[in-house]
C-alpha cells in the first residue's frame, strides 16, 4: 500500500476515465456548445467541398433535406474516447507536459475532423430516398467505422510521437 502514493495521479486519471461523460454533461446542460461547434465545423466542411448549407443553431439545412446535430452525434463522445486514450498513453509512455499537450491537441483535431466528415455525409444523405445509407452512417456500421478511423489515426500520431521521443533521447554514437 505504501507505493500507491506514488501512483496517485495515475490512479486519479484512471478513475476519471470511468465517468460516463455524456449523461453527466446532459444533466448539467452543457452539451449545447459542442453541438453548435460541430454544426459550424460541418457547415465549413460542406462549404469547402462546394455544398451550400444554411445553419440555424444546431440544424443544418441543405437543398434536399436537413439534419439536427443532437448530443449523440456531437464530437464529444469521440473526443472523450480519444482524450482517455491520450491520458493513458501519456501516463504509460511518460510524456512531458508539452508532448502530452500536443497529443491532446491532436486528439481534438482528429475527433472534430472525423466526426465533421461523418456529419457532412449525414447532411448529404439526408434526402428521404437515401434513408438506408443515412441510417448506416448514423447508427450502423458507418458510425463504428468513423470511430475506428479516429482511433487508428490517433494511434498513428501517438506512435509517431513516441518514435520521435525515443529517437531524440537515444545517444548518437560516433
Amino acid at each position: 500500500w505504501a507505493g500507491l502514493g506514488r501512483a496517485r495521479v495515475a490512479l486519479g486519471c484512471l478513475f476519471l476515465t470511468g465517468i460516463p461523460l455524456v449523461p453527466v454533461l446532459e444533466f448539467m446542460g452543457v452539451m449545447g456548445p459542442f453541438q453548435v461547434l460541430d454544426a459550424l465545423i460541418t457547415q465549413g466542411l460542406l462549404g469547402f467541398v462546394g455544398i451550400e448549407s444554411v445553419r440555424s443553431g444546431v440544424v443544418l439545412s441543405l437543398s434536399h433535406g436537413a439534419i439536427e446535430i443532437d448530443s449523440g452525434c456531437s464530437s464529444l463522445i469521440p473526443l472523450w474516447l480519444l482524450g482517455k486514450l491520450a491520458m493513458g498513453w501519456a501516463l504509460v509512455v511518460n510524456l512531458s507536459w508539452s508532448q502530452g499537450l500536443g497529443l491532446v491537441i491532436a486528439a481534438l483535431g482528429i475527433a472534430f475532423g472525423v466526426n465533421g466528415i461523418r456529419l457532412c455525409l449525414l447532411a448529404v444523405l439526408s434526402e428521404p430516398a437515401q434513408a438506408a445509407d443515412f441510417y448506416f452512417w448514423h447508427q450502423g456500421g458507418g458510425a463504428e467505422l468513423c470511430s475506428t478511423v479516429a482511433i487508428v489515426a490517433f494511434g498513428l500520431v501517438a506512435g509517431w510521437m513516441y518514435y520521435r521521443r525515443e529517437r531524440d533521447q537515444t545517444p548518437v554514437e560516433d
